[in-house]
């Protein structure tokens, strides 16, 4: 996106004012939910270290905002590590319960002082392994010492480890695995593994996406083109017929104004045979003269064609704006420093039973404010459709 303008400098030396080039390019979309780098090593408190702390931590096996870890915590690591030496870290995993949230893990850094455990962090932002291998783990893939050798081993061997491990997950699984590694020591990493329903895949954070975007030459060079283009979908004729003036009297995905049908994707203009016809429903009845009287004028007094511009007036100059207003409530008038222009294909059924593919152009005013939608400009249409 942001290389693009530079290339296509390079590539099209001399173009006129507004040509235009269409690029479609691989795009990393990172994921903002990388779990396992919150994942935090230290030692976890076990029920029998609950119960040796005693009171209510012991009843419940958690600390609390009244009741915080801190004040245990410093005197119990000098029963739980009688052996620490001036300058040792260490990391204390627990449970600690929120309103919000029940019970999480939280954890506590602490340095001994040769003395005393000093508190220095609470790190409540972290997230807790689903399986820390164990030594019995590492010697069931043939590792003589509790660690693999490399980050890439590890990786080799987990996706089968966790097959073998949980034969009958389902798709979209994840579990966070915590491992350690090393030649002569051992370090601690996590990752996150998904299952795919047929092998277990390492989440790395991101994903490839193919996207298209179209670029026009100004007087600055290439900039990004931020017109909006689709073609409507069922969905979208539905918004139409329910903020249809004149709704039809049976189906409430259908109008008679606009001619928008969600169920048949697309603006009946049959004239006779629909928006012309009296219609009637159990004790309804649309009546064309007295419900669409304009439309009902304008073909007996100007013919067919008069009729079929009105419609088509209709859809484009109104109807279409009613659907962007509804589609893209946060529209700016520019997307920088270019005007945004949206592109709208759609299907029209005509009077002989055929089929048009057209589209309109239109573009953003002004921004939504007190209340009131983006206001939307009608630019050109209806065209045949690109």
């Amino acid at each position: 996106m942001d290389y693009v303008p530079a290339m296509l400098a390079q590539k099209y030396l001399a173009l006129n004012l507004k040509s235009a080039a269409m690029v479609t390019f691989n795009y990393q979309v990172l994921d903002t939910v990388r779990a396992w780098e919150k994942v935090v090593f230290g030692y976890t408190l076990t029920s029998a270290n609950y119960q040796a702390i005693g009171g209510s931590i012991a009843v419940y096996e958690e600390f609390w905002a009244t009741n915080p870890a801190i004040n245990y915590l410093p005197n119990f690591l000098l029963t739980l590590f009688p052996d620490a030496t001036e300058g040792q870290e260490k990391t204390i995993i627990y449970n600690f319960y929120t309103p919000e949230f029940g019970t999480i893990p939280y954890a506590d850094i602490y340095v001994f002082d040769g003395t005393i455990w000093n508190h220095i962090e609470t790190i409540s932002d972290m997230a807790e392994a689903d399986y820390i291998l164990a030594e019995d783990d590492y010697l069931s893939m043939g590792f003589t010492s509790p660690r693999f050798p490399s980050v890439s081993s590890a990786e080799r061997y987990l996706p089968i480890w966790l097959k073998q491990k949980y034969p009958y997950d389902f798709v979209g699984t994840k579990y966070i695995i915590q491992y350690a590694f090393g030649s002569t020591t051992s370090t601690n990493s996590a990752a996150e593994y998904e299952f795919n329903g047929e092998e277990w895949i390492k989440n790395i954070g991101y994903e490839i996406e193919q996207r298209t975007e179209q670029y026009v030459y100004a007087a600055t060079g290439w900039i990004f083109d931020p017109t909006i283009r689709f073609i409507m979908e069922r969905d979208d004729y539905g918004i139409i017929a329910t903020n249809d003036p004149i709704p039809h009297i049976r189906f409430a995905d259908q109008g008679y104004y606009y001619g928008a049908s969600a169920y048949y994707r697309n603006f009946d203009m049959r004239l006779l045979s629909f928006h012309l016809r009296v219609y009637t429903w159990e004790d309804k009845i649309y009546d064309p003269e007295v419900d669409d009287p304009e439309l009902f004028n304008i073909f007996n007094n100007d013919g067919a064609d008069a009729a079929t511009q009105e419609l088509i007036r209709r859809i484009v100059q109104e109807g279409l704006i009613v659907l962007l207003e509804n589609k893209f409530p946060d529209a700016q008038p520019q997307v920088n420093g270019v005007d945004a222009h949206f592109v709208v294909g759609f299907e029209t059924y005509n009077d002989n039973l055929s089929r048009s593919y057209l589209e309109a152009e239109y573009r953003c005013i002004e921004a939504a404010s007190g209340g009131n939608p983006p206001v939307f400009e009608f630019v050109d249409g209806p065209r045949e459709r690109q």
